[in-house]
C-alpha cells in the first residue's frame, strides 16, 4: 500500500480538470517550491501529465517592473499560471 498514491492522482486529475493543462504545455508557477502547493504545481503535477513549468523565482514587482512577469509568460507560450494571490495584488498595484 502506498499512501502517496491518491496525493499523485489528485494532482493528475486537478492540472487536466482545474488548470487545463496536459501532455506537451506549458505551466508558469510562481509559487515557492517550499510550500506544499510550490512543489505540487512546480514539480509533481506537470510531470504526471508531460507537462513542463517555467519557475519564477522572485518577487512580482519591481525587479525591475511589474511587466516582466507577464514577459515571461508570452515568451514561453504560458497555457495557465499559478501564483499566490498575493503576487496578482502586487502587481496590480504597480501596474494597473
Amino acid at each position: 500500500m502506498r499512501d502517496c498514491g491518491g496525493y499523485a492522482v489528485a494532482l493528475h486529475w486537478s492540472m487536466g480538470a482545474v488548470y487545463d493543462v496536459g501532455p506537451g504545455e506549458t505551466m508558469f508557477t510562481g509559487s515557492d517550491v517550499g510550500w506544499v502547493v510550490g512543489h505540487s504545481r512546480i514539480v509533481y503535477a506537470p510531470l504526471l501529465v508531460g507537462a513542463t513549468t517555467v519557475l519564477y523565482e522572485g518577487k512580482p514587482v519591481g525587479a525591475p517592473d511589474a511587466g516582466r512577469f507577464w514577459r515571461v509568460a508570452a515568451e514561453y507560450r504560458i497555457k495557465t499560471v499559478f501564483t499566490a494571490p498575493t503576487a496578482f495584488r502586487a502587481i496590480r498595484k504597480e501596474d494597473p
